[in-house]
Order: structure tokens, then C-alpha cells, then sequence
């Protein structure tokens, strides 16, 4: 079963978050109350689309640590959201497939 991720952003003052697991989209999606969340990692089976990232990245913007590398593709639109939202990055994992090869960011 999938975790109640939205459920849970909505009850508490989340500032970490390490997951493991499945989240529906709209779960990641309610991350984005979560304007205080400092660091993001999150390991997903089965992987999440990427426009649920869009909100996320687009609110929290105090964010230091991403790490999607196994929670969907880093795509040009979630890089460029997370370019122009989150000026306090200092850790970044990703990864993006395609054309037959996946490579690391």
C-alpha cells in the first residue's frame, strides 16, 4: 500500500523526509505544504511521475538536499524548476534516461 504522504504533511511540521516505499502522485504532490522541508530523499517502486515533483520544488524552497536519483526522472523541466526555485542547493541526485543509456547528474 501506498504512504499517506499528503496526510501526513498535512499534520506536522515536516523538515526531513527519508522514504522508502510507494507514494501516489498525489502524496508527493502534498509535500508542497512542507515549506520548511530541508532535505528530500526518497527511494520509490514504483517511480512517480514527474510533473507530481513540479509543486514540490516550486514551494520548497528551502530545500538543501534532493535526492530522486531512484523516485522518477530528473527531467530538463524539474532541473530548470529546481534552478529557479532553490538557491540554497547544496546537494543534488538525479538521474535521467533516455535514448537507450541512463546517466547520473
Amino acid at each position: 500500500p501506498a504512504v499517506p504522504l499528503a496526510a501526513i504533511a498535512r499534520a506536522c511540521d515536516l523538515r526531513t523526509l527519508m522514504l522508502r516505499g510507494a507514494v501516489e502522485a498525489a502524496g508527493i504532490e502534498g509535500l508542497s505544504q512542507c515549506s520548511n522541508l530541508d532535505v528530500l530523499r526518497l527511494m520509490l517502486e514504483p517511480r512517480a511521475p514527474q510533473d507530481s515533483f513540479m509543486r514540490v520544488f516550486t514551494a520548497c524552497r528551502k530545500l538543501r538536499i534532493i535526492d530522486i536519483y531512484s523516485a522518477t526522472d530528473a527531467s530538463d523541466q524539474i532541473l530548470g524548476c529546481i534552478m529557479l526555485n532553490i538557491k540554497g542547493l547544496e546537494d543534488f541526485r538525479g538521474s535521467h534516461s533516455g535514448g537507450g543509456f541512463c546517466q547520473a547528474l
